[in-house]
């Protein structure tokens, strides 16, 4: 698989990810939070809002990225992206297990899980089989 191909799917998924999470701001904060204070709602949303367009940010820097023709600053691309995700699983992990935001909450939703799986990789096959 080429390099150039991995690292527009993995800009696609934080792409889809950002949208994904303005949607649920703007259209289901009844369905992510009954019951909240209107004062709690804001405040997510204001953290959110910028959590997603930074997401989206990173999603259109990486596809903007896959047309680098060199192999190797292409692979550069691709731990910087590896490293990025890692951090995400780390804090992902913690806010899972950790009691600190109670029993009640489970971490980040099935999406999220299911990026940071496959992201990293398709960067580690990326890095050593991609062309």
């Amino acid at each position: 698989m080429k390099i150039s191909l991995i690292i527009k799917i993995v800009g696609t998924m934080h792409l889809v990810l950002g949208i994904a999470l303005w949607g649920m701001l703007i259209f289901a904060t009844d369905i992510v939070a009954p019951g909240a204070s209107p004062e709690t709602v804001v405040a997510v949303q204001g953290t959110a809002d910028v959590v997603g367009a930074h997401s989206v940010g990173i999603g259109l820097l990486l596809i903007v990225l896959s047309f680098i023709k060199d192999i190797e600053s292409a692979r550069l691309v691709l731990v910087g992206e590896l490293v990025l995700m890692i951090c995400l699983l780390f804090i992902a992990l913690f806010n899972t297990f950790h009691p600190y935001w109670g029993p009640e909450y489970s971490g980040p939703p099935p999406p999220f899980w299911l990026i940071i799986v496959l992201n990293p990789s398709l960067c580690i096959y990326g890095y050593y089989k991609g062309t």
